[in-house]
């Protein structure tokens, strides 16, 4: 009896303080991220916005912000693939007065993250990313970045984006 007791003192010293630290750390809020989208103010934007090339574009930017925010481990990613509506269909998030909140509230997240490539010209390129309280559609975090070149250039301008003013804020 008394070596069981000496080893359940010494796994209650050695686990507990494991055990609070563990309680003490938060775990990553759980967020949807959804497609990038597009926002042509250039003086040549074509109503269709049916350029295959910065459609492919869009998705890889929103690849690599996804695989970004992941590999931070600062947020906890929530799979968008099921999200539904027609914002989402058409990639008009960003103009739907906070639905994503409620669409990623839907989908099981905490937090919802829209990302907007604007069009100035053919070279000049600005990209706004925003997050919002699923459960309040309270904006919780708004940054902006410049990107020079052309749609080739987006996945390391919101990577630089991400890293730079989005991870650093939280």
């Amino acid at each position: 009896a008394g070596r069981c007791s000496i080893g359940l003192l010494w796994c209650c010293a050695v686990l507990m303080p494991a055990y609070a630290l563990c309680a003490a750390v938060p775990l990553a809020p759980k967020l949807a991220v959804f497609e990038f989208e597009l926002q042509d103010e250039s003086a040549s934007a074509s109503p269709s916005g049916d350029d295959s090339a910065e459609l492919a574009a869009l998705n890889s930017a929103t690849a690599e912000a996804k695989k970004t925010l992941a590999e931070s481990g600062k947020y906890s990613l929530v799979d968008t693939g099921g999200a539904e509506g027609e914002a989402v269909k058409t990639r008009s998030l960003r103009n739907c007065d906070g639905c994503d909140a409620k669409i990623a509230l839907r989908l099981g997240a905490e937090q919802s993250l829209v990302g907007v490539i604007v069009k100035v010209n053919q070279i000049s390129y600005a990209v706004e990313i925003r997050i919002r309280d699923a459960a309040t559609g309270k904006v919780l975090l708004v940054r902006r970045g410049v990107l020079l070149g052309g749609p080739t250039e987006w996945s390391s301008g919101v990577r630089s984006v991400i890293k730079r003013e989005v991870l650093t804020s939280q």
